[in-house]
């Protein structure tokens, strides 16, 4: 307004002008995606209502002066909803969805954009630091919520400022830093299904104000809440010991250095697979109950006749110096993470011995990242910065197939074509061959950028935010595998020291192969743009346009050309977005409100084909997807009273596809394309539901002079999510694949003491029951595999702080 102030008549007109045009704006977009979750609270009596301070900038803000759209979830909310672990905070956080997968394979969707961790040739969508530090594996999202200050997650792509594979999103967690008041603290739990858990955190001083230290050690076991009709034993055992520290050392007064150390290990069942009879293809199921499978009944029983697990072990140090100087600030990051997974699975979900699957991760990172960063208030702010990323993952499958089984099983299976289908060895009978597959898998990457982040405030309420960043990036991959076909009828034979149940067959379909290193580079320019405003001092708005990258790679889990070694480019994303942030009633009521509308090019998706060499079935990256997302997003809290408090969220998504050029057959281009027209057509995201809603409510009232009531409920919604059948390229909606929509209720009650010094209380997780899915999809075997989540769980819950 040519450098003019606004009247207050004028501010006032420019709001109800604003909340017009939101208004009309979101009643145009019939879905959207992710969410924020609640703006949250600072520090209350309670625990929800307040602002909270946050890095999604990488400098402290409070999260409603941020024009980023975020959801920031501190320790309050963790304990008053009872959050045990990542995965759990997805139903406070409707934008986010977790997905554990099969093993130790988890995807993270932020804003519909994710993509499963199948092998080191596929890399995640949304990023992940711990304090800091980028994460590249998502093996880290089993750590529990061990001493955690506060995650933060962050909507749309974050390249600037967070850089590669952070095209959804990002999620930052937070520890509790050392504290210079003593401080010691005990939680016991113990609940359903042989749940116990036990926690216990010291902090202070250990060498007078200058060094402080903070130390946090945690055990879980849980006997399992499935049973297995296959063994006659429970299933779902966890067994999950976790420890966190950190050394705060003031070198001077504007020098300090802390070191984060954190390990984490699991020895767990893994998640149950519930196997049902029903194919990819309605024409191709093939009923295992004709085999002798015995059938699950109801929806906590499965069938698994080999014993799955899935084990971690993941370790990680950091380093962290900040020098704070009159006008700038320096700081420096170091990390260290080293992760190792081990996962097998009854590749046929049924307690017929047909097949398993053995995967082994092993991985280990090094990043360095240096921060200069101006101080205190100017018209011009800034952060520039660099950053370096080592790794070195290597992955390791083994498969194993017992047609051998039964004579219908070699005669369906070669029948199945390719969902199932073999190539048969020469001179052998289908009833009494089997096949094994090992491959091995290797990449190391290297990457560098530099970045650069600058605020200009033209006047105390219009500001503009720019940043750019430049990545390059190498990768080296390396890959051996083998596939043999074995007779176990012709008797065991010994390997060195070890004995095998069969005996290979000499065929001309025997295959290894050692790959040269296969080399892969990019080089990628990210910039990003928000105008920000606040008319009034309550209201916030904010327009941005950023773009995200997200890195290619080498599909490795094919054995022969033209599929093999097939490499599929990285995947780029648009994202345009308006915002608003209100702050009304003294505080009492808070509002966020985001739309936003993401253009991806080249999307990497997943498809299904048989392998040239041995026709089984293999999952392939392509490119060649072009998806148009718009979203609503919305959050408030409303503070009732001093007692009750309120916090709602509701997420949206609509998706178009605006052209697939994947081809049917990547070993035959000329049958052309899997879609050929679907320009316009609105499409659903494969596991990402259109709607879902949360709400969090929050009673505080002082009983007595020395105790005060908590209590607290929780829900959440989702629409159905739809899962994709892709084999042979397309991709086809299959309706028994859909998990059907399901509400979430848990709850907790407490009574805590003077000063909070101690605690006990009652908890319940999935209130009313309700039979609901952690993930479901179609594997091998034409078998649909139910990973159910737990029934009602309930709980008793003590703490001493001393």
């Amino acid at each position: 307004m040519n450098g003019q102030k606004l009247t207050p008549y004028t501010r006032h007109k420019l709001l109800r002008i604003t909340l017009g045009a939101a208004a009309f704006g979101s009643s145009n977009i019939s879905v959207a995606h992710a969410q924020d979750v609640p703006v949250e609270q600072a520090s209350t009596d309670n625990g929800i209502g307040g602002d909270i301070v946050v890095t999604a900038r990488k400098r402290e803000e409070t999260l409603s002066d941020v024009p980023i759209s975020a959801a920031a979830i501190d320790s309050n909310i963790i304990e008053k909803s009872s959050i045990a672990d990542i995965f759990e905070t997805q139903y406070i956080v409707p934008g986010l969805l977790i997905d554990k997968g099969n093993g130790n394979e988890n995807t993270v969707t932020i804003r519909g954009a994710g993509s499963a961790v199948l092998g080191v040739g596929v890399e995640p969508s949304s990023a992940l630091h711990v304090d800091g530090v980028f994460v590249s594996r998502l093996t880290s999202l089993n750590a529990a919520y061990l001493d955690v200050e506060r995650v933060e997650v962050l909507r749309g792509p974050q390249g600037t400022l967070y850089g590669r594979n952070s095209i959804g999103g990002t999620i930052n967690i937070i520890s509790k830093r050392p504290t210079a008041a003593p401080e010691f603290r005990f939680e016991g739990e113990a609940g359903s299904f042989g749940h116990i858990k036990a926690q216990g955190i010291a902090s202070g001083p250990i060498a007078g104000d200058s060094v402080l230290a903070r130390v946090a050690v945690q055990q879980v076991s849980e006997s399992g809440y499935l049973d297995n009709i296959a063994t006659g034993r429970k299933y779902g055992k966890v067994d999950h010991f976790s420890v966190r520290g950190s050394v705060l050392t003031h070198l001077d007064p504007t020098k300090d250095f802390i070191v984060h150390v954190d390990y984490d290990r699991q020895r767990d069942d893994g998640q149950g697979q519930r196997g049902v009879g029903i194919g990819l293809d309605p024409k191709d199921r093939f009923d295992l109950r004709t085999l002798g499978a015995l059938e699950p009944r109801g929806p906590y029983e499965i069938g698994n006749d080999l014993q799955n697990f899935a084990n971690t072990d993941v370790f990680g140090v950091s380093g962290q110096f900040d020098w704070t100087m009159d006008r700038i600030g320096f700081r420096s990051i170091t990390g260290f993470r080293k992760d190792k997974s081990r996962a097998q699975t009854d590749l046929d979900a049924s307690s017929v011995s047909l097949g398993n699957n053995r995967v082994d991760n092993d991985g280990r990172q090094f990043t360095q990242e240096i921060q200069l960063f101006s101080r205190g208030k100017s018209r011009l702010d800034w952060l520039v910065g660099a950053f370096f990323f080592n790794d070195k993952s290597e992955y390791g499958f083994t498969q194993a197939l017992n047609i051998a089984h039964d004579a219908r099983v070699g005669a369906g299976f070669l029948g199945l074509g390719g969902l199932g289908g073999f190539v048969r060895p020469p001179a052998s009978d289908p009833a009494t061959w089997a096949t094994v597959s090992a491959e091995a898998q290797s990449v190391r990457t290297n990457s560098f950028a530099v970045f650069a982040n600058t605020t200009y405030n033209f006047t105390d309420w219009l500001s503009l935010n720019g940043g750019v960043r430049y990545s390059t990036e190498t990768k080296r991959f390396g890959a051996r595998a083998a596939n043999i076909y074995v007779d176990p009828g012709l008797g065991p034979v010994r390997v060195g020291t070890t004995t095998i149940p069969f005996t290979v067959i000499p065929t001309t379909l025997d295959a290894e192969r050692d790959n040269a290193t296969l080399r892969q580079h990019y080089n990628n320019f990210l910039p990003s743009v928000t105008l920000s405003a606040k008319p009034i001092p309550e209201l916030m708005m904010y327009a941005t346009y950023s773009q995200g990258f997200h890195s290619g790679g080498v599909n490795l889990r094919l054995s022969k050309a033209p599929l093999a070694d097939a490499a599929f480019n990285p995947e780029k994303a648009k994202n345009y977005e308006l915002g608003m942030k209100g702050d009304f009633l003294n505080g009492r009521l808070r509002a966020n409100l985001a739309i936003y509308q993401l253009d991806y090019t080249d999307r990497q998706v997943s498809s299904v084909f048989p392998d040239p060499l041995t026709g089984i079935i293999r999952n392939i990256t392509l490119n060649g997807v072009a998806t148009r997302s718009r979203g609503l997003e919305f959050d408030m809290s409303v503070r009732v009273s001093e007692e009750l408090s309120f916090i709602g969220s509701a997420g949206l998504i609509k998706t178009k596809v605006l052209r697939d050029t994947r081809p049917i057959d990547p070993a035959d281009p000329s049958k052309g394309n899997a879609v050929v027209d679907v320009s316009g057509e609105n499409v659903e995201l494969n596991g990402v539901p259109k709607k879902m809603f949360s709400l969090i409510g929050n009673y505080s009232r002082s009983i007595s002079d020395s105790l005060t009531f908590d209590g607290s409920l929780t829900w959440a919604w989702r629409a159905r999510t739809p899962i994709y059948s892709n084999v042979g390229g397309t991709s086809t909606l299959d309706p028994n694949l859909a998990i059907p929509a399901y509400h979430l209720v848990n709850g907790q009650l407490q009574i805590r003491g003077a000063d909070n010094g101690w605690g006990v209380g009652l908890y319940a997780k999935n209130l009313l029951n309700k039979v609901y899915y952690n993930s479901l999809f179609a594997g091998s075997f034409a078998v649909r595999r139910e990973f159910v989540a737990p029934p009602r769980e309930l709980g008793v819950r003590v703490f001493k702080s001393f």
